[in-house]
C-alpha cells in the first residue's frame, strides 16, 4: 500500500504512515481506508488539495471557507461608503462655513482659498471613495481615505481608511 499523502510505501495493516505520520485508516486495521474525495486545487497556491484536509499542505492556508472574497467585499464596501460619507460631511461643512462669508473674500483671498481647498479634498474623498466599492486600485482608495481625513471629517475618515486597509487583499489590482 502507498500513503496517499506523501507517497511512501507502507504496510497494508498500518494505521499511520511511518514517513509523514498521517492516519491512513479509521477504525480497525482490517477495515478498508476511507477513500478521498476527488482532489481539488488550493485557492491560494493552486496545488492539489484533498477535501478531507481543508488546510493546504504546501502553503498552509485554510481552504474551508466557501467564499473568502465575500467578507473582504463587505469590508471594502463599508470602508468605501464611510469615506464617501466623510467626504459628503466635509463638503457640507465647508459649504455651510463658506457661504455666509462670501462678501468678505475680496478682502481676504486666503480664507477663500482654504475653503476651496477643503471643498476639493471633500470631492476627491467622494470620488476615490467609490473605488473600494468596485474593488479597484488599492492605492487610490487609500488616497481617498486620506482626502477624507484632510477634508475635515477626521475620525470618520480614519475609520474608513482602516477598513480599506483591512480589506486590501480584496482588491483586483
Amino acid at each position: 500500500m502507498i500513503c496517499p499523502f506523501c507517497g511512501a510505501p507502507v504496510n497494508d495493516t498500518a494505521v499511520f504512515c511511518e514517513r509523514c505520520g498521517r492516519r491512513l485508516r479509521l477504525g480497525s486495521p482490517d477495515r478498508p481506508p476511507i477513500p478521498d474525495r476527488p482532489e481539488s486545487k488550493c485557492r491560494w497556491c493552486g496545488l492539489p488539495l484533498t477535501k478531507r484536509d481543508p488546510v493546504c499542505r504546501y502553503c498552509l492556508r485554510d481552504n474551508s471557507e466557501k467564499d473568502p472574497g465575500r467578507r473582504l467585499g463587505a469590508v471594502l464596501m463599508a470602508g468605501g461608503m464611510i469615506v464617501i460619507i466623510a467626504g459628503l460631511i466635509s463638503l457640507a461643512a465647508t459649504i455651510s462655513l463658506a457661504l455666509p462669508e462670501v462678501d468678505t473674500y475680496a478682502e481676504n483671498p486666503t480664507e477663500f482659498a482654504v475653503y476651496i481647498m477643503l471643498a476639493m479634498f471633500a470631492v476627491f474623498a467622494i470620488v476615490f471613495g467609490f473605488l473600494p466599492l468596485f474593488r479597484k486600485n488599492f492605492r487610490l482608495s487609500i488616497v481617498g481615505g486620506i482626502f477624507s481625513l484632510l477634508g475635515g471629517a477626521f475620525f470618520i475618515g480614519v475609520f474608513g481608511l482602516i477598513l480599506i486597509i483591512l480589506g486590501r487583499k480584496g482588491f483586483k489590482d
